[in-house]
């Protein structure tokens, strides 16, 4: 990974110019996710889901709009559409919540997704406290046939409604390996967001230097 480039420039500037340094092209939604989610809920819900975006950043755009909004005591359909929404945007290693025992029933892990949903909101920051709170609260309330590295996208999005640019990043396989090298697991995921709260190169939005490093371990 290169270094950021350092000049004489105020600091969002300097920001900016150091992401735009490991930034890919823009990517579309992986086709093999769309499918399954499809055969799951039918075309119309699908159609929905998307309403004609091809995307990733515009749905995750999306995505973090319906958030900031969402009223999570009672916006039940709502807060379904977003949690299918990640699971599209996470890509198609999201399709085990569709294709197990879950069927993709979002009825049997509602209120188990509100009880995860209201740690994330309700968190106070990027303390260790916070981190060893919000890993608890992912085991505790674990979704069935999914894992460490999608629940952490889940978090991701409903950590920005408290944190913005500062939500907690995603722990998958490549973070694990190539940022943390250790594999990623309930175990090691406060420990790993505590090392990227601390690192010095995240400067103001762990949201934009996970996405970079992802990126830069990405084409590797």
């Amino acid at each position: 990974m290169r270094s950021p480039m350092i000049i004489d420039m105020p600091e969002q500037k300097l920001v900016e110019e150091f992401y735009k340094m490991e930034q890919l092209p823009q990517k579309n939604i992986d086709s093999a996710i769309i499918k399954i989610v499809e055969n799951k809920l039918g075309t119309p819900y699908r159609e929905s889901l998307l309403r004609g975006i091809h995307d990733l950043e515009t749905l995750e755009k999306e995505i973090l709009q319906e958030i900031t909004k969402c009223n999570v005591s009672d916006d039940d359909k709502v807060i379904e559409r977003i949690f299918h929404r990640i699971q599209i945007w996470g890509g198609r290693t999201g399709r085990y919540f569709y294709v197990k025992e879950t069927n993709g029933d979002f009825s049997q892990i509602k209120e188990t997704y509100k009880k995860l949903i209201n740690a994330c909101i309700n968190i106070s920051g990027l303390t260790i406290e916070d981190c060893n709170g919000l890993a608890k609260a992912a085991i505790e309330y674990k979704i069935p046939n999914i894992g460490v590295s999608f629940i952490t996208k889940h978090i991701r999005f409903w950590t920005y409604r408290k944190l913005g640019e500062n939500a907690y990043p995603i722990y998958d396989s490549i973070m694990a390996k190539n940022y943390y090298g250790k594999k990623a697991t309930f175990t090691n995921l406060p420990k790993y967001w505590w090392k990227m709260i601390n690192d010095p190169k995240r400067y103001n939005s762990l949201m934009k230097y996970e996405r970079q490093l992802f990126n830069s371990y990405h084409s590797l």
